[in-house]
């Protein structure tokens, strides 16, 4: 099984970390696909189109994980090199996926990303606050372990050749890492779980997919259930103290106590 890395020639950030990685990971052009680059156990693609529409047959056969390299817009427009599962948790799938479907997620190889992230941040003395986001939009249907590493927030920082080259070669780097940590779902706070983000870097648990509190207030079990089983089957939840209300609390132990999940909280 290999890794594939996907790109879009139509994302200025997504376009940038992709030619850095081609140099970092020695990626040679194949002769037979258009727009593909091979190495030994890993592939990129460069795709003419935006990345959250994605569906299965434009990738052929499963690999262990898909890493899709993407920008990140925020109406903060605060700099930001981020990681997240995806998956829509409601009806709305304008931004791409199948409504009220989760992809799978990716937890050791997302928490790597994000530990080199951070460590590269500091080396360089970059502006870049590193963080997960939570789950959301597409694709949500692929038959491969998946998640995003993005640029954000703004067109400044999407063109930012230092940037891309952060993301590239906290990339680069994860792939020769093997790190052992305990998958988890997380569940409440905003919708860039810094508390959940601290948990992760600091301690041998990889979150998959993160619930916000504002969706956790309206969730129901059979997707708090989908967010365990596609974070690697996960058996653990991480829950934060002051980022739900006392009801959603109730609600969320009540779930994870009837399956017998343990949770902790942060």
């Amino acid at each position: 099984m290999t890794t594939l890395i996907l790109a879009s020639t139509t994302d200025a950030a997504s376009r940038n970390i992709a030619v850095e990685l081609l140099e970092k990971l020695d990626l040679q052009k194949d002769s037979t696909k258009q727009g593909w680059f091979n190495a030994s156990g890993v592939h990129l693609r460069l795709l003419d189109h935006d990345l959250i529409g994605l569906r299965q047959h434009e990738i052929g056969d499963p690999y262990e994980v898909v890493i899709f390299l993407s920008r990140h817009k925020s109406a903060r427009h605060e700099k930001s090199l981020t990681v997240h599962a995806t998956g829509n948790f409601g009806e709305d799938i304008s931004l791409g996926g199948n409504p009220a479907e989760l992809g799978l997620a990716a937890p050791a190889e997302m928490q790597r990303v994000l530990i080199h992230l951070k460590d590269l941040v500091e080396e360089r003395g970059s502006p870049y606050r590193v963080s997960y986001e939570a789950t959301h939009h597409g694709p949500t249907n692929l038959s491969s372990r998946s998640f995003f590493v993005e640029i954000g927030s703004t067109s400044r920082e999407w063109k930012d050749r230092e940037a891309a080259d952060i993301v590239a070669e906290a990339v680069s780097r994860s792939m020769s890492t093997r790190t052992q940590a305990v998958p988890f779902v997380g569940i409440g706070g905003g919708h860039y779980a810094p508390k959940i983000t601290s948990f992760s870097l600091e301690q041998p648990y990889a979150a998959g997919h993160i619930i916000p509190k504002h969706t956790a207030k309206n969730i129901g079990q059979e997707l708090i259930l989908e967010a365990l089983e596609k974070s690697d089957g996960s058996r653990m939840a991480v829950l934060e103290k002051k980022g739900l209300d006392a009801e959603t609390k109730a609600k969320i132990r009540g779930i994870l106590d009837l399956r017998a999940v343990e949770y902790l909280w942060i």
